[in-house]
């Protein structure tokens, strides 16, 4: 669970400087359907890590990390197929990396992200709308809701009914990042 802050939070347009995740104040999420797409899953991973540099010109430049071992959706015989070779590979791939491309500013006020998800040896574009608040002088906190391509990212599992792949995952990331001192 992520803790709440009573510091006031504002909107940002990312302030300078070099921000690391805070993993204990940080959730990272997915829900799927499965079972003809009846049965909603819902999972997380409780390994994040990552950075974000944002220079004087308002560039930013970053890498999350995400412990593939570390995925849980409450069932344990499910969790450990998803780390297994049919799926994440974990022993072989520790880690799910996301790096940022661009995070430029929009007229509405959130942030367009583009980036590569890598899962595996596959690359995933992702373009999604994110938020950032200042929460006080040295935390951020950034949210991000997109769907992944589950077709594009090389996990497949053959069969039918349970043991198909859903055609998308929703992922929902909600990222405290503390300024580097």
């Amino acid at each position: 669970m992520v803790s709440t802050h009573s510091a006031d939070t504002h909107s940002t347009r990312l302030p300078l400087g070099d921000w690391h995740v805070v993993p204990a104040d940080s959730e990272l999420g997915f829900v799927t359907r499965i079972l003809f797409g009846l049965v909603p899953v819902r999972g997380s991973y409780s390994g994040v890590s990552g950075e974000l540099h944002v220079d004087g010109a308002g560039n930013a430049s970053g890498e999350l990390l995400i412990d593939a071992a570390t995925v849980s959706t409450g069932i344990g015989k499910r969790d450990r197929h998803l780390r297994s070779n049919d799926f994440f590979a974990a022993d072989e791939h520790p880690h799910v990396r996301f790096t940022l491309a661009t995070l430029v500013p929009t007229a509405d006020g959130s942030l367009a992200l583009t980036g590569t998800l890598h899962i595996r040896e596959h690359e995933l574009a992702i373009d999604t709308p994110i938020t950032a608040e200042a929460i006080g002088a040295d935390r951020l906190r950034v949210n991000a809701d997109f769907n992944v391509d589950h077709r594009a990212s090389g996990l497949r599992a053959s069969g039918s009914g349970w043991k198909k792949v859903p055609e998308t995952l929703h992922v929902n990331a909600a990222l405290t990042l503390e300024r580097n001192i």
